[in-house]
């Protein structure tokens, strides 16, 4: 947002028609990796069949926050019924709650009411929702006959800690400029993951919480090297923006002309 560099760089390709051979601009990247997921097909279809429900909602004049604070309500009780050891009906308030996630936003947008700050409250709780259910599954393996092996405690803590780390990654990117809408493993696959583990029973549930701390993390992977390549494809059009304004020396381009907003100082 405020790369000037980046920003004259994206609008000068779109003026020429036709772009030189070289490094993706960060603009391309975004639209190579964020368009391309099929995922978001899928989101459709649901927002279409919950549709009647969005227009009853909003019809009543129900507030969006109304429904993501009983969103929470069904994701803690159904984290307390995981814990009491009915992983099924636990199944049941996640996916409930998962729907309530899906519906607030609809409802914001219908009645003209989606704000900034609607979203921020609708993540953070999201996280809220999903610690607890780590939370009850946890309490739930170590109160079981034998307890909680070490494999299963490692395994729900990795998953959670990745699950948290995904969205996060996601958060900060965005806040740096970048869509990071990308990998694997976002919260609607963690939400269908877990509540099919929960399903089938606990056995399942390990094997699935395997599945999940995996992919998650690869998910993590998958963010960071995706900012990574779009912040130093950004990094390195201003320094070509600030070589071309120099006056012609030899060190025109180098690192000494790189803005000091630069975003991937952390990586090589």
């Amino acid at each position: 947002r405020d790369r000037a560099g980046g920003e004259g760089r994206a609008s000068g390709g779109r003026g020429t028609g036709s772009r030189a051979a070289g490094p993706l601009t960060a603009m391309e990247w975004n639209d190579r990796l964020v368009t391309r997921m099929t995922k978001h097909q899928f989101k459709s279809i649901l927002r279409k069949i919950l549709s009647p429900a969005v227009s009853t909602l909003s019809a009543w004049g129900v507030p969006p926050m109304l429904v993501t604070l009983f969103g929470l309500v069904l994701a803690l009780y159904g984290a307390m019924v995981v814990a009491e050891g009915k992983l099924a009906l636990g199944a049941v308030f996640l996916l409930l709650s998962g729907f309530c996630d899906v519906l607030d936003g609809d409802i914001a947008r219908r009645r003209g009411v989606a704000s900034r700050f609607g979203g921020f409250l609708d993540s953070t709780l999201d996280r809220v929702g999903e610690f607890a259910y780590f939370g009850g599954i946890l309490y739930y393996a170590v109160k079981r006959p034998g307890g909680a092996s070490a494999y299963v405690f490692c395994v729900v803590m990795v998953a959670l800690a990745a699950s948290i780390l995904t969205s996060y990654a996601r958060a900060r990117a965005e806040g740096l400029g970048y869509a990071c809408a990308v990998g694997i493993m976002e919260r609607s696959e963690r939400l269908a993951l877990l509540a099919l583990g929960l399903l089938l029973g606990y056995q399942a549930l390990v094997v699935i919480l395997t599945i999940l701390a995996i992919t998650s993390v690869y998910t993590v992977i998958q963010r960071i090297v995706h900012v990574y390549r779009v912040s130093r494809a950004d990094d390195r059009g201003a320094e070509t923006a600030g070589g071309t304004e120099s006056p012609g020396g030899a060190d025109a381009g180098s690192h000494t002309t790189k803005p000091q907003n630069a975003t991937s100082n952390f990586l090589p």
